[in-house]
C-alpha cells in the first residue's frame, strides 16, 4: 500500500481539522443516501422441486454444503414455526433427522406435497411426529 491509505498510515489523525469536520458531517448524507437507493424487495418461496433438491444434497455424503444448510435452516424454521402445536417431534431430535423424515414422506407422498416447500414440511412433519400421541408413542417412531 502507498502512504496514500488513510487508515494504514495513521492520515485520519494528519488531516487537518477542517477536512476532519468535512468527512464527519458528509458521513451522515452518504448513509442516507445509501438508504435512499432502490433495492429489489419480495419474498421468495421455496418450491418443492427446490426443497427436494436440498434434501437430496443433504442426504449425500460429501454433499453441497450450501444445500445442506439450507436445506436444515429451512426445515427448521418451519419445525420451529409449528412445534408444540402441530409438530410434537422428541425433544431430543437432530436437525439431520428432520431432514431424512421430510425426504422420506415426500419420496412416499408426491401426491400430498403442498403448494409450496412450507407447506409440504409441515404436512410432512406433522404426519410424521403429530401432537395428539403420547409421548411415548412419538420416541418410537
Amino acid at each position: 500500500m502507498g502512504k496514500h491509505c488513510l487508515v494504514c498510515h495513521g492520515g485520519w489523525r494528519r488531516l487537518s481539522r477542517r477536512a476532519r469536520s468535512a468527512a464527519s458531517t458528509l458521513a451522515p448524507l452518504w448513509m442516507a443516501a445509501a438508504l435512499c437507493l432502490p433495492v429489489p424487495v419480495h419474498a421468495e418461496f421455496v418450491t418443492n422441486g427446490q426443497l427436494k433438491d436440498w434434501l437430496a444434497e443433504a442426504a449425500k455424503r460429501g454433499g453441497s454444503f450450501k444445500d445442506t444448510t439450507l436445506a436444515l435452516g429451512f426445515v427448521s424454521a418451519v419445525h420451529d414455526l409449528h412445534a408444540g402445536e402441530e409438530i410434537c417431534a422428541p425433544d431430543r431430535m437432530r436437525a439431520r433427522e428432520l431432514l431424512q423424515a421430510v425426504r422420506e414422506w415426500m419420496r412416499d407422498h408426491p401426491d400430498l406435497w403442498g403448494a409450496s416447500g412450507a407447506k409440504t414440511v409441515r404436512r410432512a412433519l406433522s404426519d410424521k411426529y403429530p401432537c395428539n400421541m403420547s409421548p411415548d408413542d412419538n420416541t418410537s417412531q
